[in-house]
């Protein structure tokens, strides 16, 4: 709980800097270039999370990187903050934090919908439209299939859940 506080203030910090200068969405694109980039190279956030290198050593290890993959001077010192602050370890936090926030300033909302089977669909269409006419906000739905729940459908939207499975029953 303490982790998506803290990932929730940078990813809030991060968008109110993106909606001054009107580049929350090239934000957006720069922080998913550099998460694509730690996941193909699982060493390169190693060395970043690893205690061992100063604070001083990664951020020039950072902002190298960041010059080669071109991020713009704000990400380069939203990483170098992180890095100062010994926050990196929240950075796939904050982006996912950060990119719920630019839903929500388009007025969307991401809903993730668990059943026991595959739906076909039709069926997900007609919860999607459903959800969209309970939040009033336009739906991005993701579906999972989880046998346990028996039957049933449960549908996350944001912090509330609607759990209508047999296995809650």
């Amino acid at each position: 709980m303490l982790n998506k506080k803290i990932a929730r203030r940078y990813a809030q910090a991060l968008i109110e800097i993106g909606k001054e200068t009107n580049l929350v969405e090239e934000f957006k694109t720069e922080l998913k270039t550099m998460s694509d980039l730690l996941k193909k190279i699982p060493e390169f956030q190693d060395v970043l999370l690893s205690p061992l290198y100063s604070a001083e050593d990664l951020k020039k290890i950072i902002l190298g990187v960041a010059e080669k993959i071109n991020l713009s001077k704000t990400i380069k010192n939203f990483l170098c903050l992180l890095i100062d602050k010994r926050r990196i370890q929240y950075f796939s936090a904050i982006l996912e934090l950060y990119e719920d926030l630019t839903y929500q300033i388009s007025g969307y909302v991401k809903a993730r919908v668990i059943t026991a089977r595959p739906l076909s669909a039709a069926d997900l269409e007609d919860i999607k439209k459903s959800l969209e006419d309970i939040t009033r906000k336009k739906v991005l739905l993701n579906s999972a299939v989880e046998p346990q729940i028996i039957g049933g459908v449960i549908a996350e939207v944001g912090d509330k859940i609607f759990d209508g499975s047999i296995r809650n029953q």
